[in-house]
């Protein structure tokens, strides 16, 4: 019940302030992407189908 609450309070609050959840920073000063990570491509195989 509270992160429903909480969730919603939230969205209110985003959009009160014109920010979405995909860009919550234009600016660049929040990034939510992590530096000196490697993503390897997945192999045919690798994971049970």
């Amino acid at each position: 019940y509270y992160m429903v609450c909480a969730q919603i309070i939230s969205f209110y609050k985003a959009w009160q302030l014109g920010i979405t959840v995909d860009n919550p920073c234009p600016t660049g000063e929040v990034n939510r992407v992590v530096q000196g990570v490697t993503i390897y491509p997945l192999k045919q195989g690798d994971i049970n189908d």
